[in-house]
């Protein structure tokens, strides 16, 4: 008996491209956030550091993910009853393969991720007004000279 993994590689890969897609943006914010807040420091806010930490926190997630992934296809793979169809019950658990020690990391990360996305486009509006509030205010005094 053959036990199909293929449901195993989408989630592998669902799971890459987010740790991937975390650790790009968040070494991208930290190392340009110097050119970008070249004349005001003070726009460090709660909201860029939480989308950092909570970019670590997917990136933790996605390594538990791979962890339960491993495990779970090294169960299904060495385990001598699912080979010989001895019980049923233990390969309809892997015949989807979202049981909980897998579904727990990864929505869990998906969750953070989307949430730290949340948290760094929030802090970009808010730097991108604060800098039109300050050319503005600029524009008005220059303006009154």
């Amino acid at each position: 008996m053959s036990i199909d993994l293929s449901g195993f590689t989408s989630t592998a890969d669902l799971t890459k491209q987010l740790i991937t897609l975390s650790t790009g943006i968040l070494a991208l914010s930290i190392t340009f956030i110097k050119d970008i807040l070249k004349s005001d420091k003070s726009l460090v806010t709660w909201k860029l550091t939480t989308s950092w930490v909570v970019y670590l926190l997917s990136i933790t997630s996605g390594i538990w993910t791979m962890m339960a992934l491993t495990g779970t296809i090294f169960e299904a793979t060495c385990n001598p009853a699912l080979q010989n169809n001895c019980k049923p019950d233990f390969l309809n658990q892997y015949a989807f393969p979202y049981g909980s020690n897998i579904s727990v990391p990864l929505g869990l990360q998906i969750l953070l991720f989307l949430t730290a996305t949340g948290f760094l486009i929030a802090f970009g509006a808010q730097t991108l007004r604060a800098k039109y509030i300050s050319e503005s205010q600029m524009e008005e005094a220059n303006k009154k000279t």
